[in-house]
C-alpha cells in the first residue's frame, strides 16, 4: 500500500529508475527470488523482511526516504550474507580439489599396483593387502609428493620386493629385516597399529598358519576390511563404463569446458517444469568432477561434466538466462508491451 501511494502521488516513480520505492520493491522481491524458497527457507532473512515490509507499513507518511532507509538497511543485510556465502564457497571449492586430488592420487596408485601385479599370482591375502591398504599407501605417497617422487618409487619398490618373495617368510636376515622396517613404515603411515602389522607381516607368506595365527590373521583381515579408506571414504566397487556421449551430449560437453566458474544453471526439479538455480563453482577437466552450490554457498549437486552434458542435451538443465534489468523495470515493459497493440503506448524511463 503505502509504494501504491508514492506511485500515484509521485509521477517520477514510472520514470525514475532509482526512485527509492522501486528499489524497496526490486530489493524485495529479488531478495524473495534468489534467497527463498521452500526447500532452503532461512528464518533470519525471511524475518528480516518481514521486518522490513512492517516497518515501511508502519512508517510512511509520503517521505519516500522511508523506503531508502528501508531498502539500504535490507541491502546491508543481503551483503552479510554474501560474504557467508562466498566464504562457504571457497571452503567447498578447496574440498573438492582436495578430493580431485586424491581420485588422481588413488588411480595412478591401482595402476601402478595392476602393473605390478601383471602376469603374477601372489597369494590371496597379498593381493588384498596390495590392492586395499598399500593402494593407499601409495596413493599418499602420491599426494606428498607425485608418482615421480622418491617416497612413491620408495613403497612401489617394497610392494615389488612382497610380490617377488612368492611364498618364501621373513626371516631375520639383514635383507628381511629391511623390507620388513620398510613395508611396516607404509603400513603404519595409512593407520595400521603395530600389532596389526606384525601379524600381518609374521603370516603373510605363512603356507599353513597355526590355529593361533589363523585368528589372528582373521582379526586383522576384519580391521582391514573396516578401515576407512584414504580420504575418509570406503572402498568403492568400480563404476561400468557410460554409454559413449552422442553428437549433441559432445557439443554440449564441449560448451561447459569454456564455461566460466560462477555461471548460473537453472535444473528442472519436477514433471511441472519448475526450475531451481544452481551455481558452477569448480569442475576438473582431469577427472569431470564438478562442484555446484546454492545461493548460500552450500554445496548441492555432485555431478560429473558428462552427466552435466546429458541433462543439458535433454533440456533437463541449461544456462540460465543474465538478467539485466531489475525485477520492476521488467514487470513495467511486460505491462507496456501487452498494451502497446491497443494503442496505449505509455512512456518508459530510460
Amino acid at each position: 500500500v503505502p509504494v501504491l501511494r508514492a506511485a500515484l502521488t509521485d509521477k517520477t516513480f514510472f520514470t525514475r529508475r532509482d526512485h527509492p520505492a522501486r528499489e524497496l520493491i526490486n530489493t524485495i522481491a529479488e531478495t524473495s527470488e534468489r534467497w527463498l524458497d521452500d526447500a532452503e527457507a532461512d528464518p533470519e532473512l525471511a524475518e528480516k523482511m518481514r521486518m522490513v515490509v512492517d516497518q515501511v507499513c508502519s512508517s510512511f507518511n509520503g517521505d519516500p526516504a522511508v523506503f531508502e532507509g528501508m531498502a539500504h538497511d535490507l541491502d546491508q543485510h543481503l551483503k552479510l550474507l554474501m560474504r557467508r556465502a562466498d566464504a562457504a564457497e571457497r571452503r567447498h571449492v578447496e574440498a573438492a580439489k582436495g578430493r580431485d586430488r586424491l581420485a588422481l592420487a588413488r588411480e595412478t596408485a591401482r595402476a601402478a599396483i595392476a602393473g605390478l601385479l601383471k602376469n603374477r599370482s601372489p597369494s590371496p591375502r597379498l593381493r588384498t593387502l596390495l590392492e586395499e591398504t598399500w593402494t593407499d599407501a601409495l596413493a599418499l605417497s602420491a599426494l606428498r609428493g607425485g608418482a615421480s617422487s622418491a617416497e612413491f618409487m620408495q613403497c612401489l619398490d617394497v610392494a615389488a620386493e612382497l610380490v617377488a618373495r612368492g611364498m618364501r617368510p621373513l626371516g631375520g636376515s639383514p635383507e628381511d629385516v629391511k623390507l620388513r622396517r620398510d613395508a611396516a613404515t607404509h603400513l603404519t603411515a595409512v593407520g595400521l597399529h603395530e600389532d596389526e602389522i606384525n601379524g600381518l607381516l609374521d603370516n603373510l607368506f605363512a603356507e599353513a598358519p597355526t590355529d593361533a595365527a589363523l585368528a589372528q590373521l582373521e582379526r586383522i583381515d576384519q580391521a582391514l576390511r573396516d578401515k576407512p579408506r584414504l580420504g575418509g571414504e570406503t572402498a568403492k566397487r568400480p563404476e561400468k563404463p557410460a554409454t559413449p556421449l552422442n553428437a549433441a551430449e559432445q557439443k554440449m560437453l564441449d560448451q561447459i569446458m569454456r564455461t566460466a566458474f560462477g555461471t548460473w544453471f537453472e535444473f528442472t526439479k519436477n514433471a511441472q517444469g519448475e526450475t531451481v538455480r544452481r551455481k558452477l563453482a569448480w569442475f576438473s577437466p582431469m577427472t569431470g568432477n564438478c562442484l555446484f552450490v546454492n545461493q548460500r554457498g552450500a554445496r548441492i549437486e555432485d555431478l560429473t561434466l558428462e552427466l552435466l552434458a546429458r541433462e543439458m542435451a535433454c533440456g533437463r538443465a541449461r544456462v540460465a538466462p543474465v538478467e539485466r534489468s531489475r525485477f520492476v523495470d521488467r514487470a513495467w515493459k511486460a505491462i507496456v508491451d501487452l498494451l502497446r497493440p491497443r494503442g496505449n503506448a505509455l512512456p518508459i524511463g530510460e
